[in-house]
């Protein structure tokens, strides 16, 4: 009923999306430092991800008048937060791996170079994987030019129209 919407609170997109984000960063980042020391972490957080996505959904559609709809090419510099996240993982995994777990019976050199050789074999395949694999996948490509294709075939019907 939009009289009852009317009624509720504005849902402030500028710091409710930062809030969402941050939250989300936090979590992401304490999952992934830290999985080589609890490594039942990335199952808690795909629950507590599915009650908060429930939560969010329940309060944006109950709690909170509707927000306009606003395009966005991405996630913007959240993904490069996203990123360091992850590199600052790789380093900090594999420092607990050698340094702390008594899995590796090495000396102290040993250990070292066996540090930065996992770091780096780890980087490297992130790096590969993120240069195989497209940010944009293949069906989403053929939408767009299928959406680019049909705004040029209506602006040709309308500079026709215009010209009559």
């Amino acid at each position: 009923i939009p009289e009852k919407e009317f009624l509720l609170d504005d849902y402030d997109e500028s710091t409710g999306v930062i809030d969402d984000f941050a939250e989300l960063a936090v979590q992401y980042g304490y999952v992934t430092l830290f999985v080589s020391a609890c490594p039942i972490a990335p199952l808690i957080a795909y629950i507590s991800n599915i009650i908060e996505f429930r939560s969010d959904g329940w309060k944006l559609l109950y709690n909170t008048k509707r927000s306009i709809p606003r395009g966005a090419e991405d996630i913007g510099t959240w993904a490069i937060i996203f990123q360091l996240t992850a590199i600052m993982a790789v380093i900090t995994n594999a420092g607990l791996l050698c340094f702390t777990m008594e899995l590796i019976h090495f000396d102290g050199v040993e250990k070292i170079w066996l540090f930065i050789s996992l770091q780096y074999f780890i980087l490297i395949c992130l790096a590969l994987f993120a240069f195989l694999v497209d940010d944009v996948p293949e069906d989403v490509k053929i939408q767009l030019e299928r959406q680019a294709h049909l705004n040029d075939l209506f602006e040709m019907q309308d500079n026709d129209r215009l010209e009559l």
